[in-house]
């Protein structure tokens, strides 16, 4: 279950999600805080997704992963767009989300810039 947005699906969303927000926490900071910030988070990231994906049994392919990550760019984008909060937290990941979007396959030869279509028993990805 996604609590942020009230959704049941595939734990690589959740997973997708979390480590995208703790590579990149919402905090604003000065420079030299943010790089110790940043470094921090994707060493938590890292570890998080270690763990969650060791404890459920869940395969985080790169591909399925890269997948989830540029679709909750798309709704943070969105959700930006959209609302009428100045200091919304998602602003922090703004530029982040747009690279993410912006990005080639090229820029990224592990990810690929499709739905995965196979990814695992009793998932779907069967959607436009």
């Amino acid at each position: 279950i996604d609590w942020s947005t009230g959704l049941i699906a595939d734990p690589i969303h959740d997973i997708a999600f979390t480590q995208w927000l703790l590579s990149n926490p919402p905090l604003d900071a000065s420079p030299a805080l943010r790089r110790a910030v940043l470094a921090l988070g994707r060493m938590m990231s890292r570890r998080f997704t270690t763990v969650y994906a060791r404890s459920r049994s869940i395969d985080t392919d790169p591909v399925t992963v890269a997948w989830f990550e540029r679709l909750h760019a798309l709704r943070v984008l969105s959700e930006l767009e959209i609302t009428s909060i100045a200091d919304h937290p998602f602003r922090h990941l703004r530029l982040d989300a747009q690279r993410r979007l912006d990005s080639s396959p090229h820029d990224h030869p592990d990810r690929d810039e499709r739905r995965p279509t196979n990814s695992g028993p009793g998932r779907r990805h069967d959607l436009p």
